[in-house]
């Protein structure tokens, strides 16, 4: 029974270490990197297509939720200029 509770307590380590290690956020510094393509569909939707070898992820947005997107890019480009000024 020992060492079942050892084997247990080492997944649980080892749990913590992979959603600590794993756990991202907008401040966090990764050395993960993936390319970008933006486009339109053939079903009048504008994609995001972000891919790294072994992982796609396409993503659709009408033109409307795109612009929203856009904006929020614009807003955050102002912001981290302001940062860098300082």
């Amino acid at each position: 029974m020992q060492g079942f509770t050892e084997l247990l307590k080492s997944v649980e380590n080892l749990n913590e270490f992979y959603l600590e290690r794993c756990r991202m956020n907008i401040n966090k510094e990764t050395d993960i990197s993936a390319d970008l393509q933006i486009g339109p569909t053939s079903m009048g939707m504008v994609r995001l297509f972000f891919s790294t070898p072994g992982f796609e992820l396409p993503m659709d947005f009408t033109p409307e939720e795109a612009e929203e997107i856009a904006e929020e890019i614009k807003s955050a480009i102002s912001k981290a200029r302001e940062i860098n000024r300082k």
